[in-house]
């Protein structure tokens, strides 16, 4: 297993984003917006932090491939965070708790 001392803390990066999501463009806000939404699922389902960064990652690789619009950008984004759960989690949690 690898070392976190590269990864900011959780709250380091969430005071990062909300600074962020004052100051940006529209595009960026609404991907800023998206990463803040998964932050706090996986804070609210205790998922380990590896789930987070794979679900980053898979999000990107998506969203690189298709463009996605505004209306459907957190669906994509909590779609793949239930995926990169059944790829890192013990025990992968149901769908109906993704909902806040």
């Amino acid at each position: 297993m690898e070392s976190n001392e590269n990864y900011f803390p959780k709250s380091v990066l969430l005071i990062i984003i909300y600074n962020f999501q004052i100051t940006s463009f529209s595009p960026i806000k609404d991907n800023i917006h998206l990463l803040y939404t998964c932050l706090v699922l996986q804070n609210h389902l205790m998922l380990q932090d590896e789930t987070l960064h794979l679900a980053v990652t898979l999000t990107d690789q998506f969203l690189m491939r298709r463009p996605v619009n505004r209306a459907k950008l957190q669906l994509v984004g909590v779609t793949c965070l239930l995926n990169a759960a059944k790829f890192v989690e013990r025990f992968t949690p149901d769908v109906s708790l993704f909902l806040l």
